[in-house]
């Protein structure tokens, strides 16, 4: 995670309040530092199960994802979301 605490990276608010000298709060921090591999190991799963996987949108706990049916009916993409959501 540490490259994400970069200007480019989905940390960019902590390295620029870590830029400025300034503290960030740890609770804050390992919140987020959770949510983003949990939702990484998620992405990770999926890219594993589909031929194409995008993130069309990421804030905070949520994503919003693109991925193609390939040979699933549109019940079992519902199923499969509701079972990895948490």
């Amino acid at each position: 995670m540490i490259e994400e605490v970069s200007a480019d990276g989905a940390g960019q608010e902590f390295h620029k309040t870590l830029s400025l000298g300034n503290r960030v709060n740890a609770h804050e921090f390992l919140r987020w530092q959770f949510i983003e591999g949990k939702g990484n190991a998620a992405l990770d799963h999926l890219e594993g199960m589909f031929s194409t996987c995008d993130v069309i949108e990421h804030y905070g706990a949520s994503w919003k994802l693109k991925v193609s049916r390939d040979d699933h009916s549109i019940g079992y993409l519902f199923g499969l979301m509701e079972d990895i959501q948490a």
